[in-house]
């Protein structure tokens, strides 16, 4: 495969170790397809390693290749392990509640793939969480359906083997020719495809409902290490990536300089403009395309006045 630009987004290489189990291969073909894909074997089985996006989707293309099977996707929901989501799935299994989890995962989202933008937002008396790729090639329809079955997997294995109930699921692919699949992980919970982004509709009182308790120095902890590896990702990834998750982390707040910006990077006005310019954008374009999309949101998803609206994306007269 062509070399792969060092700022390329990288994602969690347990994901990568998901999809080989799900095919169900050989170890001899697992070797073939890494061989091809230009993976390291060793780094699939090592805790927190990442990988380049390009990478895991030149090998689940291969998968695809090989593997006919279109309901292979969905037996993720059955092969869930707190590994998978890596340091932050252990965040997310010390929360209180699914709700406090999936902020979690909204949180420390870039650790399992750093072109990933999830927001999660009231809905009336449910939840939706929506999740976007900013950057990068698209995502395969097998991966976000992998995606998502392992997720609401996860999200029962923190829930004590309850699962939770989705109202809507929204996906940006195609109408799949057969609906079996999704019929039997979201059981008759509204389907809609074609849409902009991808999102579930989590029924609000099984994400509210209490977890099991857990030691708060056991949270603290885990919390603690995630963050850390955050801010160490925060270092290496696209500067774009970071400023746009910090704008939209403060937009309701009070719209941030670019000052303001470089100074939560720890760099210059004149460092951040010129690493954003090496990345093709500019700060205010960043601030507009990150209002835009969260006017999308509040619009579509809430029932906030405009007025409202318009204090959120920081509007001020």
């Amino acid at each position: 495969p062509p070399d792969i630009p060092s700022r390329e987004p990288h994602v969690a290489a347990s994901i990568a170790r998901l999809v080989l189990d799900l095919s169900g291969a050989e170890q001899g073909e697992v070797l073939r397809w890494c061989e091809a894909v230009g993976l390291d074997p060793a780094d699939l089985e090592r805790a927190d390693a990442r990988l380049p996006r390009t990478r895991l989707v030149q090998l689940v293309a291969l998968v695809e290749q090989q593997v006919a099977d279109p309901a292979l996707a969905f037996g993720a929901y059955e092969r869930i392990n707190p590994g998978l989501f890596q340091t932050v799935g252990f965040a997310m299994m010390a929360s209180g509640t699914l709700l406090q989890a999936l902020e979690r995962l909204v949180r420390f989202a870039s650790l399992l793939d750093s072109s990933l933008h999830i927001q999660l937002h009231a809905e009336g008396s449910h939840y939706r969480l929506q999740i976007e790729s900013v950057d990068g090639p698209p995502v395969p329809c097998f991966l976000a359906t992998a995606g998502l079955a392992a997720l609401l997997g996860f999200s029962r294995f923190i829930a004590g083997g309850h699962p939770v109930r989705v109202i809507e699921l929204a996906s940006v692919q195609a109408p799949p020719v057969d609906l079996e699949g999704y019929r039997r992980l979201l059981g008759e919970a509204r389907l809609k495809f074609d849409a902009p982004y991808d999102s579930l509709l989590f029924a609000g009182d099984d994400l509210t409902r209490a977890l099991s308790p857990v030691s708060p120095q056991v949270d603290e902890v885990t919390v603690g290490v995630t963050e850390h590896k955050l801010e160490a990702l925060r270092c290496k990834s696209l500067v774009s990536l970071q400023v746009r998750q910090l704008l939209t982390e403060r937009m309701s707040d009070n719209v941030p300089t670019i000052d303001e910006i470089a100074a939560d990077l720890h760099m210059t006005r004149r460092s951040l403009q010129r690493a954003l310019a090496r990345e093709g954008v500019q700060f205010k374009e960043l601030l507009d395309k990150t209002r835009r999309q969260l006017a999308h949101v509040y619009l579509r998803h809430t029932a906030h006045t405009l007025k409202a609206v318009a204090y959120l994306l920081g509007f001020r007269e």
